[in-house]
């Protein structure tokens, strides 16, 4: 029988393999393989979160304070702010490339990402 540390340590490993192998699907595969990158991405993440200690009594670590969160939304929306000027900007300029809308896709993103989990912590 393995030991929970055992364990642990290969179901990360695993989660590291997945990734990496997620990773090259998604800059050399095309159409399909790209879907099966985002699965591999999916079941990397679900191994990290199951091979995290379930109680807080095996680890003592200090939760964040809450300002900030309040930085980090603030960050967020001064990027998108940003990279919705450089947008508009581009299109001014008939997008000589296309950095400024996978920035723009990129932050609305990221920020979706953060007011997603602010407001879950927010609701309990």
């Amino acid at each position: 029988m393995l030991s929970q540390n055992t364990t642990r340590r290969m179901q990360l490993a695993l989660a590291c393999f997945l990734l990496a192998a997620a990773a090259a699907l998604m800059i050399w595969g095309r159409g399909t393989a790209r879907m099966v990158a985002m699965v591999a991405i999916m079941g990397s993440v679900g191994l990290v979160r199951t091979s995290r200690p379930q109680s807080s009594a095996e680890v003592a670590v200090a939760p964040p304070k809450e300002p900030i969160r309040w930085h980090v939304g603030a960050l967020l929306v001064a990027a998108v702010i940003c990279s919705h000027w450089y947008l508009n900007y581009a299109a001014r300029h008939n997008y000589t490339n296309a950095l400024p809308v996978y920035l723009y896709a990129a932050s609305v993103g990221a920020l979706i990402w953060w007011a997603t989990g602010f407001f879950s912590k927010w609701s309990k």
